[in-house]
């Protein structure tokens, strides 16, 4: 394995590790809050994560086409933000009686 790979997958570990906790504050937010915004949230940012983790994990781990990891890990950093906007959009019902 070159030097350039062994930094690619300890920056992916990385970036898994510290998105799993970015994921993990929002959903422990949303179930305090039982905020379907901050669900959204929390949803999107594993999504986030798991597409800038793919490309590298997919051509490392599985030998695949390290043009195609690129094309699903964008796709999903794509949905990601998708999910965000909407989240931050989205008008929900107010629960005030």
């Amino acid at each position: 394995m070159s030097n350039l790979a062994t930094l690619l997958l300890a920056l992916d570990a990385v970036t898994l590790a510290i998105g799993g906790v970015v994921t993990s504050f929002t959903y422990r937010a949303f179930r305090r809050t039982d905020s379907p915004g901050l669900r959204l949230v929390s949803i999107a940012v594993g999504i986030v994560t798991l597409g800038t983790v793919l490309p590298g994990a997919a051509h490392l781990l599985a030998g695949s086409d390290p043009t195609l990891g690129l094309v699903a890990g964008t796709a999903l950093v794509t949905l990601g933000f998708v999910v965000v906007t909407y989240a931050l959009y989205a008008e929900y019902p107010s629960e005030a009686a």
